[in-house]
């Protein structure tokens, strides 16, 4: 933890004013933008005690969570290097080592409001303070201010506007993992799509659209989601399980890329990576985030998110090719030899839609009585019926 204290002594002492952030923080905007910012930060400080003061006042300019615009967040900070700076770095590696269990961020907390009651000579908020810093009163108490919340946007739930500098994804259960964080970033289309191998297709940009790439997404459905809140299927968590099941089949008999639906239930809209282990899909099945469609990084041209689209209605025992918004022209399966197995029987039925570049799945079929059937099925048993 105390790598990032560590070298923010040493640039202060060298004189080097400097932005520090975490490598889990995503601009969307350059970071000099946050200097346009800060006379508004001053403006509304809260404390007061910044109010009416310049931007070269402030030695410390950290962010703050977005629920909380006074509760630091040190994912990232811009340091003017001085005297007071080096003596407040100086500090918290002395905090770290006072107090090894505590976090970081929270003993930066503490330290810069510790510097603040110095600076305006709150004494006897200083001895009442039952976790105030063990290190000396500093000789030179730093002067902060946060950036504003919607500017430096660090939230578990973040909510970007167009004020938004940059992105802090934090992580609880369960993304806790850099895994998961990533994923909250690409959802919300700060993630930069870098980092595929050699020769691989790309993640977003015209590389994603080389013909290398196809892609399967739910059709049919409101927000093209798997909804909870119908009559057939009502609250049912198998219902959930069943149509993720088809999917990831379907994609994998398909060699397509499966785009995660969203879960609609009662008032809210869910990601579905928020409940299913994505673990269980690879490396089977290849996925993309749900907001993957709307990302504009991710289409294939200005006006286009892919090259080409069919759409697909299944039953249980058939499958129909849906041309524009008409209905479905339905052609049963053809009964395979008792040797073929489910995944070539799919495959086969989908062949025509093989040159498009995504392909729409919607999928009646898969519902409460399905879901029902499927619970209490015992394939051991019944291997013959379980396969009808």
């Amino acid at each position: 933890q105390g790598a990032k204290f560590l070298v923010s002594r040493w640039l202060a002492a060298k004189g080097v004013d400097f932005v520090f952030f975490e490598a889990d923080v995503w601009w969307v905007k350059s970071a000099d933008a946050l200097w346009a910012e800060a006379p508004a930060a001053l403006t509304l400080d809260r404390q007061k005690d910044m109010r009416g003061a310049s931007l070269q006042d402030v030695d410390i300019f950290v962010a703050a969570h977005q629920n909380n615009p006074s509760s630091t967040n040190i994912g990232v900070y811009a340091v003017k290097a001085n005297n007071a700076t080096v003596e407040f770095f100086e500090d918290c590696l002395g905090e770290m080592r006072l107090k090894p269990t505590k976090h970081d961020q929270m003993l930066f907390h503490n330290l810069i409001n510790f510097n603040r009651l110095e600076a305006l000579s709150l004494k006897t908020s200083v001895s009442s303070w039952k976790d105030r810093p063990q290190t000396p009163s500093p000789d030179a108490p730093v002067r902060h201010a946060f950036i504003p919340p919607h500017v430096g946007v660090c939230s578990t739930h973040p909510l970007i506007t167009q004020d938004a500098v940059f992105v802090h994804t934090l992580g609880t259960a369960p993304l806790d993992a850099q895994q998961g964080k990533k994923v909250h970033a690409k959802e919300m289309g700060v993630w930069h799509g870098l980092g595929a191998p050699p020769g691989a297709p790309a993640y977003y940009g015209a590389g994603a659209h080389d013909g290398r790439t196809k892609y399967l997404a739910l059709d049919g459905t409101s927000f093209s989601g798997i909804s909870l809140c119908e009559r057939d299927g009502y609250h049912n968590g198998r219902v959930i399980k069943a149509r993720v099941a088809v999917l990831a089949f379907l994609a994998a008999a398909t060699g397509r890329v499966l785009v995660l639906p969203r879960l609609l239930v009662d008032y809210h809209v869910y990601f579905l990576w928020t409940f299913l282990d994505l673990k269980s899909l690879e490396p089977g099945v290849a996925w993309r985030e749900t907001n993957f469609p709307s990302n504009l990084r991710s289409w294939k041209n200005a006006t286009h998110p892919f090259s080409s689209t069919a759409r697909v209605k299944l039953d249980g025992k058939a499958v129909g090719l849906v041309a524009d918004d008409g209905p479905a022209r339905w052609a049963r399966l053809a009964k395979p030899p008792p040797s073929t197995s489910l995944e070539r029987v799919w495959a086969s039925a989908l062949a025509p839609t093989n040159d498009a570049e995504l392909l729409l799945v919607d999928m009646p079929f898969a519902d409460g009585t399905f879901v029902a059937a499927l619970s209490n099925c015992d394939f051991e048993k019944s291997p013959t019926t379980c396969a009808r």
